[in-house]
């Protein structure tokens, strides 16, 4: 569409042409100005579709068009009003107009040109001058003498008649200077022209006093063509090339400029013999006018002759220069004789011609290469019977033009030059130039000049490769003397006639030696045979050998042995034979026999399956450890695809690893994949591919696969209880907060609902019947919760006696409203267990996500959780849905902020310490440093009311070099006469200060602790993801000395895969699951507590159970793996004064208190 919109335009244009003129006057008028709206909007359109490197020129087009347009409104306005009188503002505008034509026309010029044509502007004023003549007679004088027309209007068409003038000349540059020559620049260039006889005609109309030339055809015609050639130029996809600078300088005058001239020269006259008055008052002058005319062309002709004789001398030293320089920067033959002949053909420039090199080596002529005309009747011999040239060989100067049997292919006569080709005053060849026709009288000097450009290049070339050659005659010499490769030239006789120094340094041997005793005795006894074949046969190439060669001192050395027949150099006259000493790759050939040996068992004796494929998947080998991990026999696999043991399910990552590797072969690439047993079962495997093809020993790609059954299925389970609540089997807040983040993305207009119900007073139950039956009472209340439930919605219990419930259809309220009812009348139904009946009550918050300024999983429980605590400030058993005013409460929040910070500046923080007792032994082998804030108003804060907002705000880092040197200096006073260790909490947050190992690292120094007794724990918003700790970091701590423990293991927010990757030496299980232990569920709990300290044994870990809060539980987790525990039930976090006490006396001092 866009690239056809230009004759869309022409067509449009000639429509409101033909419509304005079915209407008269007015009708014609009103077509001009919309065309040339038109034209100014298709000048922006053409700007913007087709990315002109400079804009401006259409630009101003367009204003210039725009400009007439409103000119001709309001010059029509003006009229209706009566007046007409000028100068006025119409006259303005069309003024304007054309200055923005005459700026947009000489832009053009300006980017076309670059100074590539110096002499457009003086050719543009001879044209000008030569319009300006006829205008001055024809329109300018009989105008100004017009009795009728009033001074104004005489000085208004005064002005346009000039701005005319300008652009015609601007627009005479524009045609006449170089750049691209297309549709859109014709386009322009016409319609340029049409505006500027827009004006002329105007201007005779009004001279002639005919209203008809004025008003009617000629502004219809110019007017309309002008402006809708102008758009049409704007808007065809050439106008990119308008605006492109030249390339090429104007050296010549074309015919286009020189008719210009001409006709400038000439206009004067004819107009004064046009002129009827004229030729009246000077009939005898006319005569005289003519022969000035007709001697006038003549000079120009004759000059212009002269001027076209200095351009082609310009062209023929452009072409010589050019050659020169392609010559001098050529290094090869072909490439310098390739620069000669296309130098050669342009100086003839002519079709019908043949250039030879005939080249003069040892006083025989050949023809080295010929090409053009008839290049193929070319033959080898060369006639140098003729006396010209032999003239011209004498005298080192060109042939001239001669007309008879070439050199180059004698018997038939045509027109030929010939150039000698000198250099250092000797005779190098000829450049031969043959054609039908002559060549021209400047051709045999310029085929000479390049003839001695041609020879120059040649024997500098010739120079270079000798003096090359001598170079790398100087290096191999010099290679051949210092190599630790014996090199030997054998003879006829089969001793040797040259041998490197290398035979003396390596054997003793000296040249005397070497050429009385026949080499094939340098071999030892049993490989004399084959060196003596080696030698024999050595016209066919054969292979290298290894043999081994004797010294003087009886010393055998392994050698590497090629030889080559020379014998048909003359220089040489033998055969070559290069020995190369291979001891050392000997010796590593065994021992790589050796350890192939040695790899070779590994692989049928590990416990690991390595096999190799092929790229199509087919099993070339596999190891004899099949057997025991799949149970096939290696025979029952080979030639079989491997993807016939893979799960169906697996097969496409199975596809996928193969093309990983086929794309990137340079690294091994890993997937686990399902495998078919010998027994019909699965067992999961670990497969490492890496791609050997390249290897020849290998050539193909080895799979390395390990057993990882079961530690996919213990993951399975463990993910399984990381996920879900131990108590309940419910999902956990992990997963309760992924099932609200599906249902937020799922719900699309509809409305999201989270609802966090607690059980009020649910703490007097624990306090009155104890935790196994309070945990039996939750585990039988989310087994009836779970009845309310809809399709797609999701129960969790987030901890303690909180649930939580997401409904993901909640738009409409009242049925959210009666769900909450229902949980209600659910709850105070009584429970019986054993001879208790307990009758609860709940408080439930709930939350609409379009109640959220930002509905994530995060903000919805946080607001559900603001709107519980407001049923519960209400007086509980009743639910309440957030609002935006319950935020409030969140102030509270941000005061603690502010006082948490005059915390740490006013030492308000004190440090708690909770000891560590050995199951076993029941003695007390360390303790945790548990931080409190003494706040002035508040009194003794939890860390749960402040520890979080220390993370937020980042003075957790502060705060944790405090708690550093306090605990760090009360374990120095321990360790004076006890052997106790202390553990500190760690965030993440410390670890990610940057200086995080410093600070640990000097606060030892300065307390003087061995590192080893202290352990860092990591809190367990670190243990959700092993992958957000910094690695880096906790390693340079390990490094330290400082052991590092997992906190709050088994919560269901610690991942287990971060006990692998990161470096733990103990771990820490979490409360909630010390408390599960007793009661319903407690098999579940008790084997997962078993899991875990055997798995953390197997790792190298040691365990602490923390919040023991009865003997049982201690009774247990002793029988369950665990060594070390803490809680309660031995002491709670007491003062250092008391836990001075502790230390000095034990447990048993806490009791007696």
């Amino acid at each position: 569409m866009r690239e056809r919109s230009w004759a869309y335009f022409i067509v449009g244009s000639a429509v409101f042409v033909a419509a304005g003129s079915l209407l008269g006057e007015t009708g014609i008028g009103a077509a001009i100005v919309l065309i040339a709206v038109g034209s100014a909007c298709a000048a922006w359109l053409g700007g913007r579709w087709w990315s002109q490197p400079d804009h401006v020129p259409f630009r101003l087009y367009a204003t210039g068009a725009l400009l007439f347009s409103a000119g001709t409104i309001v010059r029509e306005l003006l009229a209706g009003f009566d007046i007409v009188n000028s100068p006025n503002v119409a006259d303005l505008i069309d003024a304007s107009g054309y200055i923005a034509m005459i700026l947009a026309t000489l832009r053009l010029v300006q980017k076309r040109t670059k100074g590539l044509d110096p002499t457009n502007l003086l050719d543009s004023l001879v044209a000008v001058g030569g319009v300006a003549v006829p205008m001055w007679i024809f329109v300018i004088l009989p105008f100004t003498r017009h009795s009728s027309i009033s001074v104004g209007d005489r000085s208004v068409e005064l002005v346009f008649t000039v701005l005319s003038l300008v652009l015609f000349g601007a627009f005479c540059r524009l045609a006449i200077g170089p750049g691209a020559r297309n549709i859109s620049y014709y386009m322009l260039a016409i319609g340029g022209g049409a505006t500027v006889a827009l004006e002329v005609s105007a201007g005779v109309g009004l001279a002639a006093d005919s209203s008809f030339v004025a008003n009617t055809f000629f502004p219809l015609l110019f007017g309309a063509v002008g402006f809708t050639l102008l758009g049409a130029a704007a808007l065809h996809p050439q106008v990119r090339e308008l605006t492109e600078s030249a390339t090429e300088p104007v050296v010549h005058i074309t015919h286009a400029r020189f008719a210009l001239l001409c006709g400038a020269i000439v206009t004067p006259p004819i107009v004064m013999l046009a002129d009827r008055h004229l030729v009246r008052a000077m009939l005898e002058e006319g005569v005289i006018i003519v022969c000035w005319m007709i001697i006038a062309v003549m000079v120009i002709v004759r000059l212009a002759g002269v001027a076209r004789g200095w351009e082609r001398a310009r062209n023929i030293e452009r072409i010589l220069s050019r050659a020169a320089a392609r010559l001098a920067s050529s290094t090869e033959h072909s490439h310098m004789t390739d620069a000669a002949f296309s130098a050669a053909h342009q100086l003839a420039n002519s079709d019908r011609t043949r250039i030879s090199y005939v080249s003069y080596r040892s006083n025989v002529w050949s023809i080295e290469r010929s090409e053009g005309w008839q290049a193929e009747r070319v033959g080898a011999t060369v006639d140098l019977d003729s006396p010209a040239l032999r003239a011209a060989l004498d005298e080192t100067r060109s042939t001239g033009l001669i007309y008879s049997a070439a050199p180059d292919f004698p018997g038939e006569e045509e027109w030929w030059t010939a150039a000698p080709m000198m250099s250092r005053g000797s005779l190098l060849g000829l450049l031969v130039a043959v054609a039908p026709d002559p060549l021209g009288p400047s051709f045999p000097d310029a085929l000479a000049n390049l003839a001695t450009d041609f020879a120059s290049a040649l024997d500098t070339a010739m120079l270079a490769e000798q003096m090359h050659r001598a170079r790398v005659e100087r290096r191999f010499r010099a290679l051949i003397e210092h190599s630790d490769d014996i090199v030997i030239v054998v003879s006829a006789g089969g001793t040797a006639s040259f041998s490197s120094p290398a035979a003396s340094r390596l054997l003793g041997l000296s040249d005397d030696d070497l050429r009385s005793t026949p080499i094939v005795n340098l071999a030892v006894p049993e490989h004399r045979a084959q060196f003596s074949e080696l030698i024999a046969t050595a016209a066919s190439k054969p292979a290298p050998r290894e043999i081994r060669l004797e010294s003087t001192n009886g010393t055998t050395y392994w050698f590497e042995i090629v030889v080559a027949d020379v014998r048909s150099d003359p220089e040489i006259d033998g055969i070559v034979v290069t020995a190369r000493q291979i001891d050392d790759r000997k010796a590593a050939e065994l021992q790589l026999a050796a350890s192939e040996a040695r790899f070779r068992g590994l692989v049928q004796h590990g416990s690991d399956v390595v096999a190799v494929v092929d790229h199509h998947g087919f099993v070339n080998y596999i190891s004899a450890s099949v057997t025991r991990v799949l149970g096939h026999e290696p025979h029952e696999l080979v030639g079989h695809e491997l993807s016939s043991l893979v799960h169906p399910d697996d097969r496409l990552a199975l596809t996928a690893l193969l093309f990983r590797l086929s794309t990137d072969p340079s690294a091994p690439h890993r997937a686990e994949l399902r495998m078919a047993g010998g027994r019909g079962e699965w067992r999961t495997l670990d497969l490492t591919m890496t791609d050997l093809t390249t290897d020849p020993a290998v050539n193909g790609v080895v799979v390395n696969a390990h057993d990882v059954t079961e530690r996919k299925a213990l993951e399975q389970d463990l993910r399984h209880q990381a996920l879900h609540d131990a108590l309940t089997g419910l999902p956990n807040r992990v997963l309760f907060r992924d099932r609200v983040q599906q249902a937020l993305d799922r719900r699309g207009t509809g409305s999201v609902v989270v609802m966090v119900i607690d059980i009020d007073d649910f703490k007097t139950i624990n306090d009155a019947v104890g935790h196994a039956i309070g945990d039996n009472i939750l585990h039988v209340l989310g087994l009836r919760l779970e009845q309310h439930l809809r399709a797609g919605d999701t129960l969790a219990r987030l901890g303690g006696d909180e649930f939580s419930i997401t409904v993901e259809d909640g738009s409409n309220r009242e049925t959210v409203a009666s769900v909450a009812r229902r949980i209600l009348e659910e709850v105070r139904i009584p429970i019986t267990y054993e001879e208790h009946e307990f009758v609860l009550d709940a408080s439930i918050g709930i939350v609409y996500s379009e109640d959220c300024d930002r509905p994530d999983p995060e903000i919805m429980m946080r607001n559900a959780d603001m709107a519980l605590h407001a049923a519960k400030s209400r007086g509980k058993g009743r639910f309440v849905v957030y609002d935006s005013a319950m935020h409030s409460g969140v102030l509270e929040r941000l005061e603690l902020k502010g006082d948490l910070v005059r915390a740490v500046e006013n030492d308000e923080l004190v440090l708690y310490y909770q000891p560590i007792v050995s199951l076993r032994t029941r003695r007390i082998t360390g303790f945790e440093a548990l931080m409190r804030w003494n706040h002035p108003e508040r009194g003794m804060v939890s860390p749960g009311s402040f520890i979080s907002l220390a993370e937020e705000t980042g003075l957790i880092v502060p705060m944790g070099r405090w708690l550093f040197d306090a605990a760090f200096s009360q374990l120095a006073k321990w360790r004076v006469d006890h052997e106790v260790t202390m553990s500190v909490n760690l965030s993440p947050r410390q670890l990610d200060a940057a200086n995080i190992v410093d600070d640990i690292s000097s606060r030892l120094v300065t307390h003087g602790l061995d590192p080893s007794w202290v352990t860092l724990e990591l809190t367990e918003t670190g243990l959700v993801d092993g992958g957000s700790i910094n690695h880096a970091r906790l390693e340079a701590i390990r490094a330290l000395g400082v052991k590092v423990a997992a906190d709050d293991f088994g919560s269901g927010y610690a991942s287990y895969a971060a006990l692998a990757q990161l470096p733990y030496t103990g771990v820490k299980i979490d409360m909630s699951l010390v408390q599960a232990l007793e009661g319903p569920g407690s098999e579940k709990a008790q084997a997962q507590v078993r899991s875990l300290c055997e798995m953390a044994k197997a790792l190298g870990l040691t365990v602490v159970a923390e919040g023991v809060e009865a003997g049982e539980q201690a009774s247990l987790l002793i029988t369950l793996g665990c060594d070390f525990a803490q809680g309660y039930y031995f002491s709670p976090p007491v003062a250092a004064q008391d836990a001075d006490h502790l230390v000095e006396h034990g447990l048993q001092a806490l009791k007696r208190r």
